[in-house]
C-alpha cells in the first residue's frame, strides 16, 4: 500500500500530461512532412531540412521534393537537389536555396512533394540597430565543461546594440574569424604546407555576459544558439561582453630553419592576419521561443519529476516544423596579428626582426 500511495501522484501527473491529443495536419494521411531551417537577410545561401513522420513507422525517409522561395510574391530561387545530413541514416534531406531578401520583405517558402504541399509565410523583422563593436583585453577565466573545471584565456569583444521600446525584441549573435597566413621571410630549404587562408565559426562564451545565460541552466558557458532578449534593457542601449577563444581554432605553421656558420638561428617568419565578423540578427518572438525550447530539451540529460514538455511553435502550413526568418547585419574589424618563427613557435604579439 505504501508503494501505491507514493506512485499515485506520479500517475496523476502522467494522466494529465497525456490527455491532450496532437492533431497532425495530414488530412487523414499516414505521413506528414517536417520542415526546419533558418533564413537571414544577411545571407544569400539558405539551407532547409526536410524529414517525414509516419503515424505507423515514426521517422521515415522523406520523399523527393521541390523547394521554392518567393520574396514579395516573386519567385527568386528553387531547388530539387538535396544532400543527406550526416549521422541521420538518410532521414533528413537538406536543400540549398540561393536568394536574398531585405528587412520588411514578405518571404514565402513552398515545399512540394508526393505527400502534399507545405508553405511557410513570414515577414522579415526590422534589422537590429547596432552602435558598434570593439576589441578588449585578454582575460584568463575558469568555467565548467562536461563536469570538469577548465581555464582558458579569452579575447573580450564589446558589442553595443540599441533596443527599441516595447518588450519582446529578440536577437542572435554569431562570430566567425578569417585568418590569412603569410610567409614574411623564407629560408633556403624547407617550407610550409599550410593553406594561406581559412575561415572558422567561433563559439561565443557567456562567462561575462548575463543576457546570454540560459534561464534554466545559468552555469552553461555556451548558449548554443547565442540568442538573447531585451527583458533587462528594453528601450535602451546595451553593451554585451563576448568572450572568444579564436586562436585555438587555427593550427600553427610548420617552420623550417637552421643554424648558420656564425651559430645564429635562421628560420622562416610567418604572420597570421586575422579579421572578426559578427552577425547580429533580429528574431521574431516565436523564433526565440523555438530556440529556447530546443535548448531546454537538449540540455536536460535526465527528466526530473516536475518536467513539463516544451511547447514548440510551428509555422509550417500543411506540415510540421519551424522556419526562422530573421534580419541581420554584419560588422567586421581586424584582430591583432600573430607572428611565428623558430624560437617563438607559439606566436608572439609583436613582429620578430
Amino acid at each position: 500500500m505504501k508503494k501505491i500511495y507514493c506512485l499515485f501522484p506520479l500517475l496523476i501527473l502522467f494522466c494529465i500530461s497525456c490527455e491532450e491529443q496532437i492533431q497532425l495536419p495530414s488530412d487523414g494521411t499516414d505521413m506528414v512532412m517536417i520542415v526546419n531551417g533558418s533564413l537571414c537577410s544577411a545571407d544569400t545561401v539558405h539551407v532547409l531540412s526536410l524529414s517525414a513522420s509516419s503515424v505507423k513507422e515514426g521517422m521515415v525517409v522523406p520523399p523527393d521534393a521541390v523547394v521554392r522561395m518567393f520574396v514579395n510574391g516573386m519567385q527568386c530561387c528553387e531547388s530539387s537537389e538535396f544532400r543527406e545530413k550526416m549521422y541521420y541514416e538518410g532521414l533528413i534531406h537538406e536543400y540549398t536555396l540561393e536568394g536574398s531578401f531585405a528587412p520588411g520583405d514578405k518571404v514565402r517558402i513552398v515545399v512540394e512533394s508526393s505527400i502534399g504541399t507545405c508553405e511557410i509565410v513570414q515577414t522579415a523583422p526590422p534589422a537590429p540597430s547596432v552602435v558598434g563593436v570593439s576589441e578588449g583585453d585578454e582575460e584568463l577565466l575558469s568555467y565548467y565543461e562536461y563536469g570538469n573545471m577548465e581555464r582558458r584565456t579569452f579575447e573580450k569583444m564589446y558589442l553595443t546594440v540599441k533596443d527599441p521600446e516595447g518588450k519582446g525584441d529578440a536577437y542572435r549573435v554569431k562570430a566567425r574569424v578569417r585568418s590569412d597566413l603569410v610567409l614574411e621571410r623564407s629560408v633556403s630549404r624547407g617550407g610550409s604546407v599550410y593553406p594561406p587562408s581559412s575561415t572558422e565559426q567561433i563559439e561565443i562564451f557567456n562567462l561575462l555576459e548575463p543576457v546570454l545565460r540560459l534561464p534554466f541552466s545559468p552555469l552553461e558557458a555556451v548558449n548554443d544558439f547565442n540568442i538573447f532578449c531585451d527583458d533587462t534593457f528594453d528601450g535602451s542601449q546595451y553593451t554585451l561582453t563576448l568572450c572568444l577563444n579564436w586562436k585555438n581554432h587555427f593550427a600553427r605553421p610548420t617552420i623550417s630553419g637552421y643554424t648558420n656558420d656564425e651559430g645564429v638561428n635562421v628560420s622562416e617568419i610567418w604572420v597570421r592576419h586575422n579579421e572578426l565578423t559578427l552577425t547580429v540578427e533580429s528574431l521574431p518572438q516565436a523564433s526565440y521561443r523555438y530556440y529556447i525550447a530546443v535548448e531546454y530539451d537538449t540540455n536536460n540529460n535526465t527528466i526530473p519529476m516536475a518536467y513539463e514538455p516544451s511547447v514548440f511553435p510551428s509555422n509550417v502550413r500543411g506540415g510540421l516544423g519551424y522556419v526562422n526568418v530573421s534580419s541581420g547585419i554584419e560588422l567586421s574589424l581586424p584582430l591583432r596579428d600573430i607572428w611565428y618563427d623558430w624560437d617563438h613557435i607559439g606566436g608572439t604579439g609583436q613582429p620578430l626582426l
